[in-house]
């Protein structure tokens, strides 16, 4: 059971009362019922009524339609495997604290849409499993749970109070806590690591950057994506990736693509298949071959990093 959940503990007691008033003995050779308690889990909302000082103007609301949470990126959210939100704004004096929390199926969908919201280059922060500021505007992801924070003005404190939060989100377990295989295939050196952008569908790709026409992927062969960013010597360069679960599709895919117009981008893309084990989604397998191109074009220099 999960720690962070709260826990109801209901006891039944059997109790039969005569019409008299006096307690009827039990039935002779029966044994009373038994007491044992009942344990009922009971998820922790995602957002308090309180977070480090600031006091929500209304309970939070809790959504279960990716429209209600965001309108313009709904189709996205839904490929990332959305499950529900909740919305709150906070007061502290004179100021605001706009804050969005979402729920996905697991970690990849909470990473994925952390990576969507996130732009290229933004300064990476301390919260969570990992955080990236823009201006008064934060987001951060931890276990299946991604949150999107917006300040009026940001303080000394802003770091700590959202970590604060972070540390009340309750941790995935077992297969919904794995990371999308595909990230520990990218290539270390010269990696920026806030550029990485997964992607799971035409919607998700893209919104997040994605360099290719998502006809030339081949989402409907489930294909899975990871772009990024390399600091090269000659010019900043993007890598790439494409996921599938087979060998068989990724080949198929290569063939659909020679068939298509734009056939100048192929040599440009690195393609790999994950292959699917008993026990396993095989979205979660990781361990197979893979054949590697890359794709490059120019990027602007990114902002540097500070601390929030």
């Amino acid at each position: 059971m999960n720690p962070m959940n709260r826990t109801i503990l209901v006891g039944v007691i059997s109790v039969a009362v005569a019409a008299s008033g006096f307690c009827q003995a039990p039935a002779k050779g029966k044994k009373p019922a038994s007491t044992s308690p009942v344990t009922v889990s009971v998820p922790r909302p995602l957002l308090p009524d309180a977070i480090a000082g600031w006091e929500a103007k209304e309970a939070p609301r809790g959504v279960t339609d990716p429209v209600q949470a965001d309108k313009d990126n709904a189709a996205a959210l839904k490929e990332y495997g959305f499950q529900s939100a909740m919305l709150a704004v906070y007061k502290k004096d004179t100021e605001t604290l706009t804050v969005r929390a979402m729920r996905f199926d697991d970690l990849s969908g909470a990473y994925g849409a952390y990576s969507y919201y996130r732009g290229t280059g933004w300064p990476k922060e301390d919260i969570g499993t990992g955080a990236a500021s823009n201006h008064n505007r934060v987001l951060f992801w931890k276990g299946d749970v991604m949150v999107d924070a917006t300040f009026s003005h940001l303080s000394p404190m802003s770091g700590s109070e959202l970590r604060e939060l972070a540390s009340q989100l309750p941790a995935p377990m077992g297969n919904k806590a794995l990371a999308p295989p595909i990230l520990a295939t990218l290539p270390k050196g010269s990696l920026d690591g806030q550029s990485t952008h997964y992607a799971v569908g035409p919607a998700s790709y893209a919104g997040s950057g994605g360099v290719l026409p998502p006809e030339i992927v081949g989402f409907d062969r489930e294909a899975e994506t990871v772009t990024a960013t390399y600091s090269l010597r000659s010019n900043p360069a993007v890598l790439t990736l494409i996921d599938y679960p087979t060998p068989q599709m990724a080949a198929a895919q290569r063939l659909h693509q020679g068939r298509q117009p734009c056939t100048a981008a192929l040599p440009q893309t690195a393609y790999r298949f994950r292959p699917g084990f008993a026990g396993s989604p095989p979205q979660r397998a990781h361990r197979g071959c893979r054949q590697r191109r890359c794709h490059s074009r120019r990027e602007p220099q990114t902002a540097p990093e500070r601390p929030l």
